[in-house]
């Protein structure tokens, strides 16, 4: 469904939605043709690339009207887990909301990896994706 390159805005504004329906739990699986979503709610949603594209066009316009955020947003995170989806060139992914912090998984040229990023990693990857700005 994304391509690398893609991955940071597309998850950025999948988390800006989650963050709108205060979801927590969160697990986000690409599965090719969509991305399969679930959260601390019974059941799972399916966004094809036109939803994931609707909500992209969505957070567009809301940039820059929020102000300083105190708290790590969903759409923080998931945009700097999407950065490096988008760094190792990830052909699949699948995220998972730990107590630790988040679990990434990927496939990078048919080998899959895992890491589980802190809270405060994140936080340092952001940072670090700030600074480059």
């Amino acid at each position: 469904m994304a391509q690398p390159g893609e991955y940071s805005d597309m998850l950025r504004a999948l988390g800006r939605f989650l963050d709108d329906v205060q979801a927590f739990g969160i697990e986000v699986i690409d599965q090719g043709e969509a991305w399969t979503v679930a959260w601390d709610r019974p059941g799972s949603m399916r966004f094809q690339v036109f939803e994931i594209d609707a909500l992209r066009e969505v957070a567009r316009m809301g940039r820059g009207l929020g102000g300083d955020m105190p708290r790590l947003t969903t759409s923080q995170i998931l945009r700097v887990l999407g950065t490096v989806l988008d760094e190792q060139e990830a052909s699949s992914f699948a995220i998972r909301e730990t107590d630790d912090g988040y679990s990434l998984a990927s496939t990078v040229k048919g080998k899959e990896t895992t890491h589980t990023y802190s809270l405060d990693e994140i936080r340092e990857l952001l940072d670090d994706l700030f600074r480059v700005r």
